[in-house]
Formats: C-alpha cells, sequence, structure tokens
C-alpha cells in the first residue's frame, strides 16, 4: 500500500468515525444514557471516599526480628520453646531439620510465586514453616540418649532412630507445627484441614470447636481460652488394612487476633473497612503413634493447649501485631 493509499484510508477512517460520533451526539436517548453513567460513575467515586471504602488490600511488613530465608521458609522460629524442642536438634542431627515443600505444593499454597519474589526484598511476601517438636519431659530420656551416643553421629542410624520413635512415642509427645502466613489479600481462601484430608483420602468427622486455655499470654488478644478447630479423621492403609486415627488443630491470626472460622477470614479479607491485612494458619497435630479408638479427646485438647501456651507466644513475635496494624493504617504508607 502506497503512502497515498494510506493516508486516504485514513481519512475515510476519520470521517467515518465523526460521522457516527455526530450521529450519536445528536440522538437524546443517547446522550441522556451517557449523562446517566457520568453522574453515575460521579456519584460513586464520591460516596466510596465518603464511606472510606478500601477496596485494595495491602501487605504488612515482617516485624524486624522476623527472619525468612529466600526459599520463604521462617527462620526465626526458635528451636526450643519451653520444655518442647525441635525433633530433629534433640536427636543431635541438624541434617532432619524443617520440612522443605516442593514447589509443586508451594504453588498450589500460593507461597513463593512471583509476586513473593518481587515482595521478598520488602519483607512483605507469603512465608511458611512446617516442623516437629518433641515435649521432652514426656520421652524416656536416658534409653534415648543411649541409643543416640551409639549411633555416633552417623545419619543412617539417627534417622532410623527417628523413624522408631515417631511409630511408638505417645501422640502428645511429637507435635507437627505448621504456620503459613499470607500477605496483602494475594489468597483470601485458607487452605484447612478436612477439605484437604479429605481429598487424601481421609473419613473426617465434622470439624468441633474447642476452648484452648492460652492463659498466661502477654498478648492481651490472645490470653485466656481462644477458640481452635479440632478435626479428627481417618485413614486406612492399603498394605496393612489397619486404621490410623489423626487430629489436626487449627486457628488463624487475623491482623494480630485470633480466628478459627476460615469463613469469617475470607470475609474479613475482602473487608472495605481495611487497608492492610495479613492472615496466618497456624496448624498442628499430634504425631506419635495412632490414637486410640475411642480416646477421650477432651485430654487431648489440654496437652494441645500446653503446647499451645509453649509455642504460641514465639509465633506471634514473627506476625504483625494489632498495634503494627493500626501504627500502619495511619500511616498510609
Amino acid at each position: 500500500m502506497t503512502v497515498a493509499n494510506k493516508e486516504t484510508t485514513q481519512s475515510k477512517s476519520g470521517s467515518t468515525f465523526s460521522y457516527l460520533a455526530g450521529k450519536l451526539l445528536k440522538d437524546r436517548h443517547f446522550v441522556t444514557a451517557l449523562a446517566i453513567l457520568l453522574v453515575s460513575a460521579i456519584c460513586w467515586s464520591i460516596a466510596i471516599s465518603a464511606m472510606k471504602l478500601i477496596f485494595a488490600k495491602y501487605p504488612m511488613p515482617w516485624p524486624e526480628t522476623t527472619i525468612v530465608g529466600e526459599d520463604f521458609r521462617l527462620k526465626s522460629l526458635p528451636k526450643k520453646m519451653g520444655h518442647y524442642q525441635m525433633f530433629s536438634t534433640y536427636l543431635g542431627n541438624e541434617s532432619i531439620s524443617d520440612t522443605v515443600i516442593d514447589d509443586e505444593t508451594l504453588g498450589l499454597l500460593k507461597i513463593g510465586n512471583s509476586l513473593d519474589s518481587w515482595r521478598y526484598p520488602k519483607h512483605t511476601s507469603n512465608w511458611y514453616s512446617v516442623r516437629k517438636y518433641t515435649d521432652i519431659s514426656l520421652i524416656d530420656e536416658p534409653a534415648i540418649v543411649k541409643k543416640i551416643k551409639a549411633a555416633k553421629g552417623r545419619t543412617s542410624k539417627l534417622n532410623a532412630i527417628y523413624r522408631e520413635l515417631e511409630s511408638k512415642i505417645k501422640p502428645q509427645s511429637l507435635w507437627s507445627l505448621g504456620i503459613y502466613f499470607y500477605n496483602g489479600g494475594g489468597d483470601t481462601v485458607p487452605h484447612v484441614a478436612g477439605r484437604c484430608q479429605v481429598e487424601a483420602g481421609g473419613v473426617v468427622e465434622a470439624p468441633v470447636f474447642v476452648d484452648l486455655d492460652l492463659r498466661d499470654m502477654d498478648d492481651e488478644n490472645w490470653a485466656g481460652k481462644v477458640k481452635f478447630c479440632r478435626v479428627y479423621a481417618e485413614f486406612l492403609k492399603k498394605k496393612t488394612g489397619k486404621i490410623s486415627r489423626r487430629v489436626t488443630y487449627y486457628a488463624f491470626c487475623m491482623n494480630g487476633k485470633p480466628e478459627y472460622r476460615w469463613e469469617k477470614v475470607r470475609w474479613n479479607m475482602a473487608s472495605y473497612g481495611i487497608r492492610y491485612a495479613y492472615f496466618a494458619k497456624v496448624e498442628f497435630a499430634p504425631m506419635g503413634r495412632s490414637i486410640e479408638k475411642g480416646a477421650d479427646l477432651n485430654e487431648l485438647d489440654k496437652e494441645a493447649a500446653k503446647f499451645m501456651r509453649a509455642v504460641m507466644p514465639e509465633i506471634l513475635k514473627n506476625l504483625p501485631s494489632v498495634e503494627d496494624v493500626k501504627r500502619q493504617e495511619q500511616s498510609g504508607k
């Protein structure tokens, strides 16, 4: 096409547009509809401003003492909290460290994506931590120490001791602890035990909401009885035909305050009244031998409360507090 032809085509297109625009503007119905849309847009903008509605959710910076690795694993949670110690360090084997979640699963959890990579230098990314802690007051220490000394630091021997203990000790002697931190409204549908366990082939009972006594907590928002969700599930082991019975507890920290209902967390993350938002799911479960059929779960609740009283203060140190959120809201940065 020559330059002259291009200019002719552009001229015709411009003329056509001008003709159509002029014809529409002469149509009083079109002009009326356009005026209504403009007025509605202006009124909507004024209403949003007057009611202080906030649609976008901004991430909260982690506390200064929070340390997260480039693989988005929390590093600043102590290895020993009260009389609960990281199982691997108790065995004297640092090679059995935190559980590392594979990339595919992290993708499903929406942790470590491109947005997190961009936010990481600003200390506002999502992160996670999965560990096992043992109650050293409930374990037959002399027998374990004897085996550990006999292993002479050999990883294969220590791993064998680890597996043996995990299958034999009382459920409340060993706890798995998972913390999943979501920042800025990127994920408003929390992953919770129950739904995931059904997908894994478990037979899951309806969740029960239990009060765990977290007395003596320094944070007044968490002091006293705090509701957690307790999920009971049974899994059939195909090879042996035996049934494994497991209990999982979870609750959320939403902008520094406890919440046990995932639906409420989802609702709050979509709230038009807050600008800065995060939630952290705290999920833990006894990981010793299978829970006995007909066991009194109320007794297990007491052990769960003991575990939370030891670890929750340290967890909260790694999460923005209610005061942190208020300061961020006021600064508007």
